[in-house]
């Protein structure tokens, strides 16, 4: 009998918000604003962001100049009197979006439905949900309130900040599980409730309503997944190590740029560097296809630590990437192929090469928004122009690999034979 394990998703996203492992997930709740003096409040929120955000960011104007943005914040102004306290900070959501780039954000995304939805290449699908949801589990999300899934993704664009279409591909699942957000788009009236259609494993269509639970520790279903890859299994660890015998392959999984206050990072790289040279291994694998970011420095141990113990060229060196990959990530797979001539193999990366991060924030007086805002610019990339790191091997991140508990990636990497 195939053992079926289960597993709690990651549901935040770490790195969005800047370096250091700011969530954009954040927990936050707009505060509410309803006296008489509402409307006036909203535009003294509005007058402190377009005062302090040029100040403090390194080159806010870099894609949108002062004119541009003065006059967006202008508008915005002279439309609140007939907004939504939704549709409001919508609109503040999409002024920073403007700016250009991903690391200047809104930390106002609150996950109110209770789900937890994925994009894979194949499609979106809902990894978890609460119980009395359970048959939407495992399920391609089609539709949202009767249109089209490609539809709301493109009325999200306007809102999440972004610098290529991959970091919509990562972001957009989580924006959608907040209701504010699909009524200030106008995409629902209702603020509690949502109807999605998805596709069962017939291909015959449902809908079902999901609403905001009412209370707490409700019992959630969680997909199962007979035989799960390694990625999946542990990816609620900092950083993770096997190594795998028969291909003489170290799988090292790394989905954060940060320590693990129980797991020391420069006694862990070298113990997995010992073990690889104990046990004769050929090849490393780093996977950065779930990490987010953090501090780009943290991977210092295993780089120097790697030429102590091997000779030049004596390991085959592979770093596995997807839409996910993102901010330090995009620092250890450039170091990796240059210092350890890595092959990047899956998807380009949510991240920008030559882009700004090294985050700081500011709050809105009133309304309690944090906005973070990028103090630095990092260049990877000779091309300023240059979207993404697109992998040497392209490979995409299927459903349909992970539910028969297949990584195409890691039998790429097996097939590869050296004299």
């Amino acid at each position: 009998m195939r053992r079926v394990t289960r597993f709690w998703i990651v549901i935040c996203i770490t790195a969005v918000a800047g370096l250091g492992g700011l969530l954009l997930m954040s927990s936050e709740r707009t505060a509410s604003i309803r006296s008489e003096d509402s409307i006036q409040q909203w535009k003294e929120d509005l007058d402190f962001l377009a005062n302090e955000l040029p100040q403090k960011h390194i080159n806010l104007f870099h894609q949108v100049n002062k004119e541009q943005f003065m006059d967006k914040v202008n508008k915005l102004k002279e439309h609140l009197p007939h907004m939504t306290d939704q549709q409001r900070k919508v609109g503040i959501m999409e002024l920073i979006a403007s700016v250009g780039e991903a690391h200047t954000n809104v930390a106002a995304i609150d996950s109110k439905l209770p789900m937890y939805l994925f994009q894979f290449s194949d499609g979106i699908y809902c990894l978890m949900a609460n119980s009395e949801y359970s048959s939407i589990v495992g399920r391609r999300i089609t539709q949202v309130n009767g249109i089209e899934i490609e539809t709301v993704r493109n009325a999200y664009r306007k809102i999440i900040p972004h610098e290529n279409e991959y970091w919509i591909n990562t972001m957009f699942p989580q924006y959608l599980t907040d209701t504010d957000l699909l009524v200030g788009l106008g995409l629902s009236k209702l603020t509690n409730e949502v109807e999605i259609t998805y596709i069962d494993q017939n291909a015959q269509q449902h809908k079902i309503k999901v609403s905001i639970p009412t209370e707490n520790n409700v019992k959630k279903d969680v997909i199962q997944i007979a035989s799960p890859p390694l990625y999946w299994m542990y990816q609620n660890e900092y950083y993770y190590y096997q190594y795998i015998p028969e291909q003489k392959t170290m799988y090292f999984q790394y989905n954060r740029c940060m320590e693990d206050e129980n797991k020391n990072f420069n006694d862990f790289a070298r113990e997995m560097l010992k073990e690889m040279k104990e046990k004769g291994a050929e090849k490393l694998v780093v996977d950065l296809r779930l990490n987010g970011g953090g501090n780009s420095a943290h991977i210092a141990p295993l780089m120097d630590n790697f030429y102590n113990t091997f000779d030049q060229n004596q390991i085959h060196t592979y770093v596995l990437l997807s839409n996910r990959t993102f901010s330090s990530a995009l620092f250890n797979a450039i170091d990796l192929k240059d210092k350890l001539y890595a092959t990047w193999i899956g998807e380009p990366t949510g991240g920008k090469p030559n882009s700004y991060g090294d985050i700081l924030s500011l709050q809105l007086p009133h309304s309690k928004l944090k906005v973070y805002y990028s103090t630095k610019y990092f260049k990877l990339a000779y091309d300023d122009n240059q979207v993404s790191f697109f992998p040497d091997v392209p490979m995409n991140w299927m459903m349909k690999d992970l539910m028969e508990g297949r990584d195409p990636l890691m039998e790429y990497v097996f097939e590869q034979k050296y004299d």
